[in-house]
């Protein structure tokens, strides 16, 4: 599995976690609430990146290589280590001249 290097653009990160839960409720107003799964605080990143056209297009080989589907490792902040995630899609815009920005969202992988 290759490693994302790529940094983004200073001030662009958002993380995300949304822990997943069960819960259930009862007549008398009691509720109960776990954690579904082991890995139950699943991480999600958007993720900017600004550049030339030679750096973005770096950028969009290395997510067009995964196929939406292949994972991969990035650090994310606050990780002690690697993580593994997939990217389903990224948006490019041009900002004028040769200057693009790529707009893509980390979801953490929990599989094999």
């Amino acid at each position: 599995m290759e490693t994302f290097t790529f940094k983004p653009t200073l001030g662009s990160s958002t993380g995300s976690v949304k822990p997943r839960t069960l819960s259930a409720q009862y007549g008398d107003g009691y509720r109960q609430v776990v954690g579904d799964g082991l890995n139950n605080l699943p991480q999600t990143w958007s993720l900017q990146f600004s550049g030339n056209e030679e750096e973005i297009k770096e950028v969009k080989d290395f997510l067009d290589a995964r196929e939406g589907f292949d994972p991969f490792y990035w650090k994310p902040p606050f990780s002690d280590s690697n993580l593994i995630w997939t990217v389903a899609d990224y948006t490019l815009t041009p900002k004028g001249g040769r200057i693009w920005n790529l707009s893509v969202e980390f979801t953490q992988f929990f599989g094999a």
